[in-house]
């Protein structure tokens, strides 16, 4: 008998399990670490966005923690904008805010599609 379907599903219902776990990881770390969550979106909300101070921010936390938060992209369900997370990591914008901010106008302006 050919089991080689069957293993395929395992596989899937394995990586689900793996990215479920993942997923209520980075939950925790939000909940356990929500006020410097916060202080870091108010670093990066301000005009310009202050990626100083939420990479330092960021520092302050345990190693555990700031793993985790920077490990999920946005479209696999992170809180943070790419530019947010390469400011916080790196403490400068580079030219990455300005992509954002790019892709913000073209989207009020054009729409989504």
């Amino acid at each position: 008998m050919d089991m080689s379907r069957y293993n395929t599903g395992n596989k899937d219902v394995l990586r689900l399990e793996r990215e479920n776990k993942r997923f209520r990881e980075y939950l925790l770390a939000i909940r356990e670490n929500q006020d410097a969550v916060a202080a870091i979106f108010m670093a990066l909300a301000e005009e310009p966005p202050n990626a100083w101070l939420a990479m330092e921010i960021l520092e302050e936390l345990r190693n555990e923690p700031k793993i985790i938060l920077h490990s999920l992209s946005p479209t696999a369900g992170g809180i943070f904008h790419t530019w947010q997370r390469y400011a916080f990591k790196t403490g400068s914008l580079n030219n990455s805010y300005d992509v954002f901010q790019l892709a913000q106008t073209q989207r009020r302006c054009c729409g989504d599609g």
